[in-house]
């Protein structure tokens, strides 16, 4: 596989498609894929890097495209909500078993 081909590969296969949700560009059928395909080729075309593709498209059709989306507010959150969950549960556990020896 030739340099170029790989480098779309890696592109494509980094996008995901608006329509498919859980497939890439690379994978997905979509006409929306196809044409997001196209553009990424162009943009190759016209000497631009894989982090300017990835902005472009980012830009056109917002965060959900890109598989690493940024570390936002909203994005911790869901990464840390969980965890808390976890531990306020455990706090309320303790406290009540605690309780219970108290009385």
């Amino acid at each position: 596989m030739r340099p170029e081909e790989q480098a779309f590969r890696e592109i494509t296969s980094q996008l995901r498609c608006p329509k498919c949700q859980n497939n890439s560009i690379a994978d997905s059928n979509a006409m929306i894929a196809a044409d997001m395909r196209q553009k990424v080729y162009e943009l190759m075309q016209q000497g631009k890097t894989k982090g300017q593709i990835v902005d472009y498209m980012v830009a056109r059709y917002g965060h959900f495209v890109s598989y690493e989306p940024p570390l936002t507010a909203g994005t911790v959150l869901l990464w840390l909500g969980p965890g808390l969950f976890v531990l306020a549960g455990a706090g309320v556990i303790i406290a009540r078993a605690r309780r219970r020896d108290i009385l």
